[in-house]
């Protein structure tokens, strides 16, 4: 496995959205899908992204867990968010 097809496998674990994969959009419920949205957004190369409210469909426990998540894997990347 090399590193790119690594980073991704640990993003899609630490935003909880590997039991979807196979799911279709409308099987999911709508934190699942911004957490799909968020991981894909992720995914494409950029060192800065454009994110709007990305934890607004999360419940509050599920915000700070994905938020650390999220801060360290764009760490990992050299990547950075507004």
């Amino acid at each position: 496995m090399d590193l790119e097809t690594a980073q991704f496998a640990a993003m899609i674990t630490n935003l909880g959205i590997d039991h979807i994969l196979d799911k279709y959009t409308n099987e999911i419920s709508y934190g699942q899908l911004a957490r799909v949205r968020l991981c894909r957004s992720l995914i494409s190369p950029g060192l800065v992204h454009f994110l709007d409210e990305p934890f607004a469909a999360l419940d509050p426990p599920d915000r700070s867990e994905i938020f650390s998540s999220l801060r360290k894997t764009m760490r990992s990347r050299s990547q950075q968010s507004l």
